[in-house]
C-alpha cells in the first residue's frame, strides 16, 4: 500500500460507484485518496518501525484486536504520538468532503511530553539502574536550561522538574505512576 495504493484506491473507487455514490472527477479522487493513504501510512510507520519492547507490541495488538477504547491514549502510554498525524488525516478529509477545518494552532512551547515519557519508560526498561538513573538525570537538567530561557515554557518545565525530582528521589513508583499519566 505505501509504495502505490492505486490498487487499493481502484476498489474503493468501484465500491463507490457499486453503491452509486457519484465521484464528478475521478482524477481528483485518486489524488486525495493518495494523499490520505501517504498520511495513514505515517501512522503505521510510527507504531511499527519502532524498535519494539514487548509492551509496546503487546499494547500495538490489543488496539489491532480493538480491545482497546482510546487507542490514541494507549499509544501515548508507550511513547508513541500519532496525534500530529491524526489532525493531518483530520484535514486531508475534510479537503476531500470540501469543508475547511481550521489547524489547531501550535503552541509557542515545544511539546517535551514524549521526551520525558521515554526517559521514563527508559529507566523502566532498565529496571531502574543507578547508572539509568544518574544518566535521567543529567538529561532532565540539560532539558531544565534549555527550557528556562523561556516563559512560555513554563508548564514543560514544570514536568521536567517534576520527573528530575522523582529520580533524584529514586522514587520508582513515582516514576512509574508519571509515565502513565503523561
Amino acid at each position: 500500500m505505501k509504495k502505490d495504493p492505486t490498487p487499493l484506491i481502484d476498489v474503493i473507487y468501484e465500491e463507490l460507484a457499486e453503491r452509486g455514490i457519484p465521484i464528478p472527477n475521478s482524477e481528483k479522487f485518486y489524488e486525495d485518496m493518495e494523499k490520505a493513504f501517504n498520511v495513514a501510512s505515517k501512522i503505521v510507520d510510527k507504531i511499527v518501525i519502532m524498535d519494539k519492547d514487548s509492551q509496546t507490541i503487546e499494547t500495538a495488538a490489543e488496539i489491532m484486536a480493538g480491545h482497546v477504547e482510546d487507542p490514541v491514549s494507549k499509544l501515548k502510554e508507550v511513547g508513541i504520538d500519532i496525534t500530529p498525524e491524526l489532525e493531518e488525516l483530520k484535514q486531508v478529509f475534510a479537503e476531500i468532503s470540501g469543508k475547511k477545518i481550521e489547524p489547531k494552532k501550535p503552541s509557542k512551547a515545544p511539546n517535551i511530553q514524549p521526551e520525558l515519557l521515554a526517559i521514563a519508560k527508559a529507566l523502566q526498561f532498565s529496571d531502574f539502574s543507578e547508572s539509568a538513573m544518574r544518566k535521567a538525570e543529567d538529561e532532565l537538567i540539560k532539558l531544565i536550561d534549555e527550557l528556562t530561557d523561556d516563559e512560555a515554557n513554563a508548564l514543560q518545565v514544570f514536568y521536567a522538574v517534576k520527573l528530575l525530582r522523582l529520580v533524584q528521589k529514586r522514587d520508582r513508583e513515582g516514576i512509574v505512576e508519571f509515565s502513565k499519566n503523561m
